[in-house]
């Protein structure tokens, strides 16, 4: 991603176009508000399996997305925003009913 050689390179030393050209437009939009579009959609409960699996092989990847485009702190307000709608009871009408009221 962004012609990085290493760790500990800092977002700074990395020119912003070579960061526009390595993540398309619509790459930093899903990035940014995925969650949004999935609260706003149809969710339901087996939704939450297929988000935990993203969440388990490619929360670094998105991390690392997000903090090129400057969107570490969207990144992590989604994060919490997750972890209240998971913890929700298993009732459908109730999960329902928290992630439109959220």
């Amino acid at each position: 991603m962004c012609n990085l050689w290493g760790p500990g390179v800092l977002i700074t030393e990395i020119p912003n176009d070579t960061i526009q050209q390595s993540i398309p437009p619509h790459v930093q939009y899903a990035c940014r508000y995925w969650l949004d579009h999935w609260r706003l959609g149809n969710p339901v409960e087996e939704d939450i399996k297929t988000i935990r699996q993203f969440l388990e092989q490619h929360l670094l990847h998105w991390l690392k997305e997000l903090s090129l485009i400057g969107e570490v702190s969207n990144g992590a307000h989604m994060i919490i925003s997750l972890e209240e709608i998971i913890s929700v009871s298993c009732n459908a009408h109730s999960f329902i009913q928290r992630i439109v009221l959220t």
